[in-house]
């Protein structure tokens, strides 16, 4: 046993240098791990602070007036549930008779009330999709784009439907972030194309 022991202390004293130098290059990658770790956590803190979340609220849905007629699905109100600002708000639905709604700003917390959340679904069949687009900025010009993805079943028949937000409505919701450095980069990328297809 002692002459392994031996051995071993031995290589260690005639490799001295090498393996300094291999626990200081080990040292310094676990540094630089932490740096880039310690980076991100912080940007992604900061990206959270500014994030603004805006959820549609007061969901109801209207019969057709006539036969043939559409279902109006309507919500009644805007809210930021997020920690930032939202600016420069954009309400459209597709495909649906609904007028694109803007707004400046919403604030943390604050509600805002839609006077013109109408969604005309017409029910070709049994069952009819409609998406609700919601854009908005936050303070470090990030964009966010919500979409609520509502499935509308006919009320002639019953039917089996968990957390329903309306008689016969479902959604999905889903938000993409797109950061403001892409955003810059897409824009130089689209001026050329669009000076060169004017000149056409």
């Amino acid at each position: 046993m002692w002459d392994h022991v031996r051995t071993v202390v031995s290589w260690l004293v005639s490799h001295a240098q090498a393996v300094v130098t291999a626990l200081a290059a080990i040292a310094a990658m676990f540094s630089a791990l932490s740096a880039f770790f310690s980076r991100r956590i912080q940007r992604d803190n900061l990206r959270e602070s500014v994030r603004p979340e805006l959820v549609l609220l007061g969901w109801s849905r209207t019969p057709p007036a006539k036969p043939g007629g559409p279902d109006i699905i309507i919500f009644t109100a805007i809210k930021n549930v997020g920690r930032g600002s939202a600016f420069n708000i954009w309400i459209q639905a597709d495909p649906a008779g609904m007028t694109t709604r803007r707004f400046s700003l919403l604030a943390v917390n604050d509600e805002i009330t839609v006077g013109n959340g109408h969604i005309a679904v017409w029910l070709t069949g049994e069952v009819a999709a409609v998406t609700v687009k919601v854009t908005c900025w936050d303070s470090r010009r990030n964009e966010y784009e919500t979409r609520y993805l509502l499935t509308v079943i006919s009320l002639s028949h019953p039917s089996m439907l968990i957390d329903p937000i309306a008689p016969g409505v479902i959604d999905t919701r889903t938000t993409i972030m797109r950061p403001a450095w892409w955003l810059k980069w897409r824009g130089r990328f689209r001026r050329p194309w669009y000076w060169f297809v004017n000149r056409m």
